[in-house]
């Protein structure tokens, strides 16, 4: 009805901006998106100037997958209304889905300097900052929340518990949990919060039993609470139970499509550990196909080509870089599922090291340069893009780049000696690096190229690995990481690298935890061989490896799926 309204009153006045405003608002909400932003063009052609002509556009066209102009919309509502909070949240939510925390951040921490006391934005930079690894201040805006209005709730009392699990404050995160749950019992992400405690302290039978009232035939399930029990059944070896009950997530048209693509991906590992690995590679393609990320060869090959010819052999001499000492950073990457999390949580069971797990600032400084370097006021004329840009950079722009990665560290961790960042595609990054910490370790894990293709391809990963949802897509990534890789060695001599072979680690673990702690002069420590036993919290694929002694079941793993893996065999012939 009222869509047709807004038509008839266009048929009369096509210009009147309020009707193109309320008909593009229906149609966003009705899955028009890319209608809704034509009209929503034409509303701003004719009156820019309205803060909420502008937001809406920047709705409509984030829906229609149009983030360039989504991102200029609502900084205009912003600027035209910097006390617009909906605005900010808006375009935090776009910085964090293109997996940039840190721009996300800057947002909301900018719209908490014009909507003091909004509990809206300190929730939402609570997430952002524990995206982005820095759980002290999640911790800050998530007690802000209750500060400000201390009946918010369980769900308050969850966010609070979950930001505590990753600062390893568990009494403190069960407390929270279990505040909320005595006001919410069934509150899904403070059951998954508090299973995952209890697992990481070796009690998974009491994490089940937390778990598995909630997901209980005859009750409708949440895919959180679905997706932890599946991961503690396949531990604890009850494949039926677990499949019975991800089956229904995977079953249910309502449940979001991420979810179902997750699921699948559980269902997949439950059904591989039971030895049904031609239905595990079904579920498998099935969560891949739910999960489709772009992924284009030729623009591809053409990026690596630009960062390779960008720090040539002739080039990389004359490119600036910091008189940084530090050592503090700890470089652990390779291909992911390549043992990074296996290698981190060795070293970082060493009372030296804190494990920071997979931070994005690296890419996130790789990519956002211009502006770090225009704010900084280093340089008198602005620099292109990375990787062109690091031939502009100048040393003083170098080292306050270098300046500024060491104080986000600190807001992790200002104890320990080193600091390790496990992001895997930090290789792409190495010239950078190079640039700002001539004196970093960098740790490469490398693994047999078809079990780290076939990994990839059996897991879920972020969009960033757009590749790994095709098997032959996998094998292309694969082919120009190891090009990049031979560059690196072959342009930065003086690159302090280890490789790190997963599978003889996990032939020799302490002949391999030694050549870590050598290589990073550290002195031995038992627990780095105990690492199991760490109630650091792990929050990547690799969870359940980092949870118990090494075990040999990932070796050779792809011959389980025999014919199923051919063509990825053939694709890789060449580097096996």
């Amino acid at each position: 009805m009222a869509e047709s309204m807004y038509r008839t009153i266009l048929k009369r006045q096509p210009g009147n901006v309020d009707a193109l405003r309320l008909l593009g608002n229906v149609l966003r909400r009705t899955g028009r998106a890319e209608e809704a932003v034509g009209l929503l063009e034409k509303a701003v052609r004719i009156k820019g100037n309205v803060a909420d002509n502008q937001m809406e556009l920047g709705s409509a066209a984030a829906a229609a997958g149009r983030m360039d102009v989504a991102v200029a919309a609502l900084q205009k509502a912003i600027e035209l209304k910097p006390a617009l909070a909906d605005a900010y949240g808006r375009l935090a939510h776009l910085f964090l889905s293109s997996f940039d925390a840190a721009g996300a951040c800057r947002v909301l921490e900018d719209g908490l300097t014009h909507c003091q006391g909004d509990i809206r934005l300190h929730k939402a930079a609570g997430d952002a900052w524990l995206t982005r690894g820095v759980a002290e201040k999640a911790l800050e805006h998530y007690r802000q929340v209750l500060a400000i209005q201390p009946q918010a709730g369980a769900p308050a009392h969850a966010d609070l518990g979950s930001a505590l699990r990753v600062l390893g404050r568990l009494d403190e995160a069960i407390e929270q949990y279990d505040t909320a749950l005595s006001t919410q019992r069934g509150l899904p992400n403070a059951l998954a919060g508090k299973a995952e405690i209890l697992e990481s302290l070796g009690r998974t039978e009491d994490a089940l039993a937390l778990i598995e009232p909630a997901v209980r035939t005859g009750q409708q399930v949440h895919p959180d609470c679905a997706l932890t029990f599946a991961r503690l059944a396949k531990r604890s070896k009850r494949y039926e139970d677990g499949l019975r009950v991800i089956e229904r997530v995977t079953k249910s048209p309502s449940i979001p499509i991420p979810y179902r693509s997750m699921a699948s991906m559980a269902m997949g590992e439950l059904l591989e550990a039971a030895g049904d690995c031609d239905r595990a590679f079904e579920s498998y393609t099935e969560g891949n196909r739910l999960y489709q990320t772009r992924f284009e060869e030729t623009g591809y090959v053409r990026m690596i080509d630009v960062l390779l010819e960008t720090f040539s052999q002739e080039a990389v001499g004359d490119l600036a870089r910091s008189g940084s000492t530090s050592e503090r950073p700890l470089f652990i990457l390779g291909m992911p599922r390549s043992g990074t999390s296996l290698v981190e949580q060795i070293l970082s069971s060493h009372p030296d090291v804190f494990g920071a797990g997979e931070l994005t600032e690296i890419p996130n400084l790789a990519m956002g340069m211009p502006d770090r370097v225009a704010q900084q006021g280093t340089q008198d004329a602005p620099v292109d893009e990375f990787p062109m840009g690091v031939v502009q950079l100048h040393a003083d722009s170098v080292a306050r780049l270098t300046s500024q990665h060491l104080e986000y560290l600190d807001t992790m961790n200002q104890a320990d000696r080193y600091v390790t960042d496990k992001l895997p595609n930090n290789y792409l990054y190495l010239g950078l690096i190079w640039m700002l910490f001539p004196q970093a370790r960098v740790i490469h894990c490398t693994r047999h190229p078809v079990e780290t293709c076939f990994s990839c391809f059996a897991t879920r990963l972020s969009p960033v690995h757009g590749y790994a949802n095709n098997l032959l897509h996998t094998a292309v990534a694969y082919r120009q990481y190891r090009r990049v890789m031979g560059h690196w060695k072959q342009v930065l001599p003086d690159l302090q690298i280890l490789d790190v072979p997963y599978e003889q680690v996990v032939d020799d673990p302490e002949h391999w935890t030694r050549a870590l702690l050598e290589f990073c002069d550290l002195p031995w420590d038992d627990a780095c061989l105990k690492f199991y036993e760490s109630k650091r919290v792990t929050r990547t694929a690799s969870i359940d490896q980092v949870r118990q002694p090494i075990y040999r079941s990932s070796v050779k793993r792809s011959d389980k799926f025999g014919h199923h893996l051919d063509d990825l065999r053939a694709a890789l012939a060449d580097f096996t």
